[in-house]
């Protein structure tokens, strides 16, 4: 992905089925694990990853809220988009993305 002046290469799993990632990266179909900013300037690397038991209750459903369609969803996050794209500007680059296979 270019960003700018800013090239962000990120790894990814599918073995972990979570989209997420360090920084503000997320959107590829596994768990990121490893990011290179612009050639190895910046490196984020994975060292370890674990599976525990999660305790019955652990996970608190949320109080507050508002129930919407997923059409209503879609609308909003169009919108919340727009937004950070004027904001932020879109950065109009080329996405790398790389699975690695070991």
């Amino acid at each position: 992905m270019r960003d700018g002046d800013t090239d962000v290469v990120a790894w990814y799993t599918p073995q972990i089925p979570v989209s997420n990632g360090p920084m503000h990266l997320g959107q590829l179909p596994g768990m990121i694990l490893e990011v290179d900013i612009n050639d190895g300037q910046t490196m984020i690397v994975a060292t370890d990853v674990s599976f525990e038991p999660l305790k019955r209750g652990s996970i608190k459903a949320p109080s507050r809220g508002k129930k919407m369609s997923r059409e209503a969803f879609r609308e909003l996050e169009a919108e919340k988009e727009k937004e950070m794209e004027e904001a932020y500007g879109s950065s109009g680059g080329n996405v790398i993305i790389r699975q690695r296979r070991d």
